[in-house]
């Protein structure tokens, strides 16, 4: 008798613009056993800083028995200031230690 456990993995409600990747997700699970997958999320490039959260939903089916297991995650994001906003201000820095220096001779 076989006693595997046909297991596949998704996102419940994913976000518009993040992609969800597993490293693995249907497969045949032992009897007693476990496994070990990895989940890789991509943050939407518009994406504002903060907390978001994501279910991601284990369903397996063995005898013609399905059995449902939610797990949620959370990302935290962080905006990354672009290069204009870092590069005006420094150079503004710049051109004034210059503009000092200059008049001092």
């Amino acid at each position: 008798m076989n006693w595997d456990e046909t297991v596949h993995l998704s996102v419940t409600d994913p976000r518009s613009g993040w992609s969800y990747t597993f490293s693995e997700n249907d497969f045949n699970l032992s009897l007693f056993g476990s496994k070990t997958v990895e989940m890789l999320i991509t943050v939407a490039p518009d994406a504002s800083s903060g907390d978001y959260y994501h279910d991601a939903k284990a369903e397996g089916k063995v005898f013609g028995i399905t059995v449902e297991e939610t797990i949620y995650t959370n990302v935290l994001t962080k905006v990354t200031p672009e290069f204009s906003t870092i590069a005006i201000p420094v150079v503004a820095i710049l051109g004034l230690v210059f503009l000092f220096n200059r008049r001092k001779y």
